[in-house]
């Protein structure tokens, strides 16, 4: 026999996972005294109908019982048990235990991260959900997104991301003249370079074009696709900074 608070929460995880499909998990004992809301080898019981009928109904559902025959009052309580056991670990529903894991893609999607991240997988959701919090407290930093990439969906980015000065492989693109301005290049006069494919405009000598609060600069990889899940984790007014990796720079 087990507690209250530990039979809801197996109740909640095994539903969850699809184990308590049609009614084998519903122990239907009927006998007055039997706690509410508890597990044992019998199953997961609810609560005895049998108590809070009328002595003489309560007389002849254990006579229909001892006949070997089946009862309404068994019928009812395997027709309300999933209802019953929902209510009553209804403070689980929006937590990473909840029984109903569906129900978590407008909670985790309200913090940002859309199905493209939790791609309506239970396991997903539940892995979000348990690790929001210290990760909404960090919302903005690099770190914060890409640990919650690997710890909750187990996916890695394969670009690294750094806050150090640009370096002279940093790809070219468009940007107004605002963005520049902000950045120290007041005009367009750049060292633009066309190298083995790829336009690159940070000079090699001279100022750079250094980096605000809000850039990020990402070492990529060519060939690679660049992860699109941190694009959710970050802000959105957040510039990406990409430049070749050094590793495969010229």
């Amino acid at each position: 026999m087990s507690d209250t608070r530990s039979a809801r929460l197996e109740w909640a995880r095994r539903r969850a996972a699809g184990e308590l499909e049609g009614v084998g998990w519903v122990d239907t004992r009927l006998q007055v005294g039997t706690p509410d809301f508890t597990q044992s080898e019998a199953g997961f019981h609810a609560r005895s109908f049998l108590s809070v009928l009328p002595a003489a109904m309560r007389e002849a559902v254990e006579a229909t019982r001892a006949r070997g025959e089946p009862t309404l009052v068994e019928g009812l309580q395997l027709l309300m048990a999933d209802a019953e056991w929902l209510v009553e670990s209804r403070a689980l529903l929006w937590a990473a235990d909840s029984p109903e894991p569906q129900l978590l893609g407008p909670l985790v999607e309200s913090f940002g991260l859309g199905a493209d991240l939790h791609h309506h997988a239970p396991d997903r959701l539940q892995r979000l959900v348990a690790r929001l919090r210290p990760w909404n407290a960090r919302r903005g930093e690099v770190d914060a997104a890409v640990s919650l990439l690997a710890s909750a969906l187990d996916e890695h980015t394969s670009e690294q991301f750094h806050r150090a000065e640009p370096s002279p492989d940093e790809v070219f693109a468009c940007r107004s003249a605002r963005w520049w301005a902000a950045r120290g290049a007041a005009h367009a006069r750049l060292n633009l370079r066309i190298d083995r494919g790829w336009t690159l405009f940070q000079p090699s000598d001279g100022p750079l074009v250094h980096l605000r609060a809000e850039d990020i600069l990402v070492d990529w990889t060519p060939g690679r696709p660049i992860h699109r899940g941190m694009l959710r984790l970050l802000p959105v007014w957040g510039c990406y900074r990409v430049a070749i990796a050094r590793e495969t720079s010229p």
